[in-house]
């Protein structure tokens, strides 16, 4: 005979423990994998089935990379390695549904000992609302609420990178400022339905005539301004260069502008608008002036235009 008292009793306490665990595995309210050291799924909680669509069969057997975006598989080999090395694990990510849909997460990995086996306890939050919050605020912080262009914010912030950037490569770099010639007009007319739509318009003519590298950015009312980069290191041919670019603007800008606000189209009026423009150029190389600067004498060669009649193109001779 053997007394098998206290054996019983680790028994009782494994069970107890067991229990307890799956009763928090399955209560959980953000999704939760069991995994096992080589990426395998163990199990999967009710909250995980229903964030991916996946029943817990069919969950199980499948390797924990197949629900990671390929292009951040790097981060499920890493937490593995993370785990592997005795330390927990936390990185943001982007996992993908059974329908294909993908979604940002965030994911924190912990080692477990599970019926004496060591397994990888991933907990995993769904941050799509956050992530969204995130982006509005970058919005409102950044960009132009009306035209989603760059503010003046972010505009002088590119324009340090370029101005630090023409420095380390030698080139010039070109600042534009656009100021719309018959604007005012348009808005005590018609209202300023009608001159938002205008602004709208004029942005996607702007950024039709640039590169992808480069920045079209609005102030404020009917002022934009455009940072060229990466032009040439002789400064005739990049002002030649910068020339061609706001002539090109101007041409745009010139044609007429076809708008339909709600009073105007429920009468079946089509508003026939045209606005030229006026347009400053600066360039910059090896410059120690600041930001503000550099905007001031281009917002210096606007006037110039304006004064010439309008509907000009002027360079700072600086």
């Amino acid at each position: 005979m053997l007394d098998i008292t206290e054996r019983k009793k680790a028994e009782g306490e494994l069970r107890q423990s067991e229990e307890r665990f799956r009763s928090i595995f399955e209560c959980a309210a953000d999704p939760v994998l069991l995994i096992s050291m080589d990426g395998y799924v163990q199990d999967a909680n009710q909250e995980a089935c229903r964030t991916y669509g996946y029943t817990r069969a069919e969950f199980i057997g499948k390797h924990g990379s197949e629900f990671v975006q390929a292009d951040h598989i790097n981060v499920f080999s890493d937490a593995v390695a993370t785990i592997k090395s005795g330390h927990n694990f936390s990185a943001e990510s982007v996992d993908v549904r059974k329908d294909g849909r993908s979604f940002p997460v965030e994911v924190h990995v912990a080692p477990l000992g599970h019926q004496n086996e060591p397994m990888m306890l991933c907990f995993i939050r769904d941050i799509t609302e956050r992530k969204q919050l995130e982006q509005q605020i970058t919005q409102l912080a950044f960009y132009d609420t009306l035209t989603k262009l760059p503010n003046r914010r972010l505009l002088g912030d590119r324009l340090q990178q370029t101005v630090a950037a023409s420095k380390r490569r030698g080139c010039h770099g070109a600042l534009m400022f656009l100021d719309l010639d018959n604007f005012k007009p348009l808005n005590d007319t018609h209202g300023h339905e009608a001159g938002d739509q205008l602004l709208i318009e004029a942005a996607r003519r702007i950024k039709g005539c640039i590169r992808e590298t480069d920045t079209v950015s609005r102030l404020g009312g009917d002022e934009f301004v455009v940072l060229i980069n990466e032009l040439t290191a002789d400064r005739a041919a990049s002002a030649s260069e910068a020339t061609v670019i706001a002539e090109k603007i101007r041409n745009a800008l010139g044609e007429p502008y076809l708008l339909a606000p709600r009073g105007g189209s429920q009468t079946g009026e089509t508003i026939n608008h045209q606005c030229t423009v006026s347009i400053g150029v600066t360039l910059f190389m090896n410059h120690e002036a600041d930001s503000a600067d550099i905007i001031k004498r281009a917002d210096a060669a606007m006037y110039e235009a304006k004064r010439a009649g309008r509907n000009q193109i002027r360079i700072d001779d600086v």
